[in-house]
C-alpha cells in the first residue's frame, strides 16, 4: 500500500482566484483520492503529519510545483484534506507550497485565498501535475553511497525551502531547486511502519537553530491516532474542568497516549491469539 497512492494516476483540482491585479492558480488534491494530513508546531518546528502511504503525493506536489512555470501558482492543502492533529485533536493549519520566484506571497494574499477557498463549492477544472524526472532522481539517490552526499546533491548545490507562517497557513516556499530537493529528501518515508512507530525528515532552512523550520512526520497508525485523539478530547472536555488551552492540550495528549498504548497492546494480543488459533481478530478504529 505504501506505493499505491503515489503510483496511481495523479490529478488535482484547479481553482482560479483574482486578488487585486493577480490571478492565482490554486492546485489542490482531490478529496476523493484520500490524502489526509495534520499540522502542528512543536520545538519551534512546523510539522506536516501523515501516514506513510500519503508521502508519495506530498513528494509529487513538491516536485510538480518546482517545475510549474505559471506565475502565481501554488499548492494548497486545506479543507477535507486537513485533519486535526493526532496528538490532541487540535485544529490544523493549512499548508501552501510555492516557488518563491514565480509566486511571491504576502500575509494578505494568503489570508484572502484561505477565505475564498472555504467558500468555493466546485473547482474550475482538473490538472495533472508534472513529475517528469523524479523517478530518475530517485534512482540516482538510491545508487548513491549512504556515507557520502547523494549523487543528486553532488551535481546540484543544496538548498532548503523556507518554512513560515504566512496569513494563517504554513508556507513552504523556495526556488525550483529547493523544492525538488525537498521532494527527494522525503524519499523512503513511504515505507510501511508498525503501529506505534514513526519516521521523520526535516524540510526547510534551520536559520542557525538546532532543528529545521519544517518537518514531515509519519506514523504507522496515523488514522487510529486521529480517532484516539478525538475520543480523548471528548473525554477530557466531558469532565468539565476549567483548563487553560495549554493544560487542556497536555491532558488530551496524555489521554490520547494512554488510549493508543491500550489499542496497540490489544492488537498485539489479538495477533498472538490469531497465531495460536488461526482466527481473525476484530476490526478496530
Amino acid at each position: 500500500m505504501a506505493r499505491t497512492m503515489g503510483a496511481a494516476p495523479f490529478r488535482c483540482h484547479l481553482y482560479r482566484e483574482a486578488i487585486g491585479r493577480r490571478l492565482f492558480r490554486v492546485i489542490a488534491p482531490r478529496p476523493r483520492d484520500g490524502l489526509r494530513i495534520s499540522t502542528n508546531r512543536y520545538h519551534e518546528t512546523w510539522h506536516v503529519i501523515c501516514a506513510p502511504h500519503h508521502v508519495p503525493v506530498l513528494r509529487r506536489l513538491f516536485w510538480a510545483i518546482a517545475f510549474d512555470e505559471h506565475a502565481d501558482t501554488l499548492v494548497l492543502l486545506a479543507g477535507p484534506v486537513l485533519a486535526p492533529t493526532p496528538f490532541d485533536a487540535a485544529p490544523s493549519r493549512p499548508v501552501i507550497i510555492a516557488r518563491v520566484d514565480r509566486t511571491p506571497l504576502r500575509n494578505h494574499h494568503v489570508a484572502e485565498l484561505l477565505v475564498r477557498m472555504r467558500r468555493r463549492r466546485a473547482p474550475d477544472g482538473t490538472i495533472k501535475p508534472r513529475t517528469f524526472g523524479m523517478n530518475a532522481a530517485d534512482a540516482a539517490e538510491a545508487a548513491a553511497p549512504q556515507a557520502s552526499h547523494s549523487a543528486w546533491h553532488k551535481r546540484h548545490e543544496h538548498e532548503e525551502p523556507r518554512v513560515d507562517l504566512v496569513g494563517g497557513a504554513i508556507v513552504f516556499r523556495g526556488s525550483s531547486r529547493a523544492l525538488r530537493q525537498a521532494a527527494l529528501a522525503l524519499r523512503g518515508l513511504d515505507e510501511p511502519l508498525q503501529d506505534g512507530k514513526m519516521g521523520y525528515q526535516y524540510v526547510g532552512e534551520s536559520h542557525d537553530r538546532p532543528h529545521a523550520a519544517g518537518e514531515v512526520q509519519v506514523f504507522g497508525d496515523y488514522r487510529s491516532m486521529l480517532s484516539d485523539a478525538r475520543h480523548a478530547r471528548e473525554d477530557v472536555e466531558r469532565r468539565g474542568a476549567d483548563l487553560s488551552p495549554r493544560h487542556l492540550s497536555d491532558d488530551v495528549c496524555a489521554e490520547r497516549a494512554a488510549r493508543s498504548a491500550r489499542r496497540i497492546e490489544r492488537r498485539r494480543a489479538q495477533a498472538a491469539r490469531r497465531g495460536r488459533t488461526g482466527t481473525t481478530p476484530e476490526t478496530m478504529d
